[in-house]
């Protein structure tokens, strides 16, 4: 007994001991936790995010310069520090665009809806100022000056060809025989191909008069599936309907002194376009070949990107491409993009032909991906035939896009 009476009074200081241990650690424990919250947070850089994720910055494309983070574009977020130096894109369209042009002679935007109905687009509703229908369009290519548009439409294999008058808003059919068309160089004429029997001529067409009278230029062509096209009214070249199937040819027949030549050598899918002042030539040849020939259709310029010649729009000065990003899951060029199975999101560059410069136009954040279908330059402004949504906006370009940058 006396044994436990002597431990209990020893166990006694040390019980007090360890209780003051443990209040002080306790103390010490809230003391770190209190400090932890009151304690500012070091300054570390976080990644910008959105709603929808991080913002996308398009990689830069080989030799081009990486883009800054005011060219980035995020759907659905109109505003922020993108908008600064960006081109500003508004729809201008209120009904389906299957494609459209500018009378350049009164600045007029027109288009036509995939019925072939015709608007005039307006600060308020578009004015409808042809309800004709026009079923299964095929295609539609502006006069140089924009008061005509000759327009192919019908079943493919046996086309139907008219033209649609920008000044009196009226439609005007061409003879039955014509297979291929093609403006002369000028608004008034036509080139065209006229099939008479088994016999194909090449002829030119008088659109000045009342009935568009023809003159036969050359008889027994032999070409059936071509596209025609003019930089001058005495000269017609002539391409092969482009596909990744053909090896596609360019000829040019020199009007006064008959002569047919070879411009570009046979190519896989090759497909030409003229630009606004006929003065340029863009090319794309199958897998992925893109340049701009001058007159004499030597290279304007290197290019580190390559688009389709239907994305390009400008003159000898100043041109606008819009580039595909990426074209996914396709072999057969240009005819997947042609036929509609295929798609693009492209990028807007802008290239000056005499600095031999090209550089990405950043649009305003909130705007839509654009597949460039035509693209029309008119001063400070793009019309653009968005394929995506079968749309036409109107991008207005920042004045470093517009003026020669120093």
């Amino acid at each position: 007994m006396g044994f436990f009476l002597a431990n209990s009074r020893i166990m006694k200081p040390i019980t007090k001991i360890i209780l003051v241990v443990l209040i002080l650690l306790m103390g010490a424990a809230a003391i770190y936790l209190i400090w932890g919250r009151l304690a500012p947070k070091p300054l570390v850089p976080e990644e910008e995010t959105t709603p929808g994720g991080t913002l996308p910055i398009v990689p830069a494309l080989p030799g081009e310069r990486a883009p800054e983070e005011t060219e980035a574009t995020l759907p659905g977020e109109p505003g922020g520090p993108a908008e600064s130096g960006a081109a500003r894109v508004k729809r201008v369209s209120d009904f389906p665009v299957f494609d459209a042009w500018v009378n350049r002679e009164n600045g007029e935007v027109l288009y036509l809806t995939p019925e072939g109905r015709a608007y005039v687009v307006q600060g308020g509703p578009d004015a409808q100022v042809s309800s004709q229908p026009i079923l299964a369009l095929n295609a539609v290519t502006p006069a140089p000056d924009g008061s005509r548009a000759l327009v192919t439409f019908g079943n493919p294999r046996s086309r139907s060809w008219g033209i649609f008058d920008s000044v009196d808003k009226a439609w005007r059919p061409l003879p039955g025989t014509v297979l291929s068309a093609g403006w002369a160089g000028r608004s008034d004429q036509l080139f065209a191909l006229v099939a008479t029997g088994t016999l194909v001529s090449l002829v030119r067409v008088d659109l000045s008069k009342s009935t568009p009278a023809t003159q036969t230029i050359l008889s027994d062509l032999r070409m059936r599936e071509v596209l025609l096209m003019s930089r001058t009214p005495e000269e017609v070249l002539i391409l092969d309907r482009p596909s990744a199937l053909v090896k596609g040819r360019l000829w040019r027949y020199e009007v006064r002194s008959g002569s047919l030549n070879l411009l570009l050598a046979p190519a896989a899918g090759l497909s030409v376009a003229l630009s606004d002042d006929a003065k340029l030539l863009f090319r794309w040849s199958s897998p992925d070949q893109f340049s701009i020939l001058n007159e004499t259709l030597g290279e304007t310029m290197p290019l580190f990107f390559s688009t389709f010649p239907s994305k390009c729009g400008g003159n000898a000065t100043t041109t606008y491409c819009f580039v595909p990003l990426e074209i996914e899951g396709s072999s057969l060029l240009p005819d997947e993009y042609l036929i509609g199975t295929l798609g693009t999101t492209d990028r807007l560059y802008r290239i000056s032909i005499p600095a031999e410069d090209a550089y990405a136009v950043p649009l305003q954040r909130g705007s839509p991906a654009l597949d460039a279908a035509r693209v029309v330059v008119l001063d400070d402004r793009l019309y653009v035939v968005n394929r995506a949504d079968r749309a036409l906006y109107e991008i207005a370009l920042p004045e470093a896009s517009v003026e020669q940058r120093p």
